[in-house]
């Protein structure tokens, strides 16, 4: 799973963990709140550029073994792998330890997808807007030594 070989690997890991740390985060009193907010996107950059250094895993799809690459942040982890021809998946899990997946294929029209058409992360965000708001399982959940290290995250310049 090399980088320079994988357009769009960067963006995808830098959307995984945007995503996650956005849903994972404590609750926080003004004014820490806002600069979470304002530090969330530049953080989830700088980790998503560092995907290839993640903590390595095997996944399966459909009993074939797959390389990824797993993430973890407070109470959750997220994980890709670029080991499915022409597609990137990733797979975020919640108070779940082991890393390993077991993916099978299944049919989109059994989930209300059409998988036919191209989506990505923005894409699924808009179907989430339409389903139960879960956050509040999330965000009860204790403060962690990782959200303080976005609070503490400077973007530099040049970075």
């Amino acid at each position: 799973m090399a980088g320079g070989e994988q357009p769009g690997a960067t963006e995808f890991a830098s959307d995984l963990v945007r995503v996650l740390i956005d849903m994972g985060r404590a609750e926080f009193e003004d004014p820490e709140r806002s600069q979470y907010n304002r530090a969330v996107w530049s953080f989830a950059q700088e980790q998503g550029k560092a995907w290839e250094s993640w903590d390595k895993t095997q996944w399966s799809l459909d009993g074939h073994a797959i390389p990824a690459r797993t993430w973890r942040f407070a109470h959750f982890w997220t994980g890709m792998t670029l080991g499915v021809p022409d597609h990137y998946v990733g797979v975020t899990a919640f108070d779940l330890e082991d890393p390993g997946v077991d993916l099978v294929e299944v049919s989109g029209s059994d989930y209300g997808f059409d998988f036919t058409v191209p989506f990505g992360i923005r894409g699924l965000e808009v179907e989430h807007a339409g389903q139960p708001d879960t956050s509040e399982i999330f965000r009860s959940q204790s403060r962690h030594l990782d959200h303080d290290r976005v609070l503490a995250f400077q973007d530099l310049p040049g970075s």
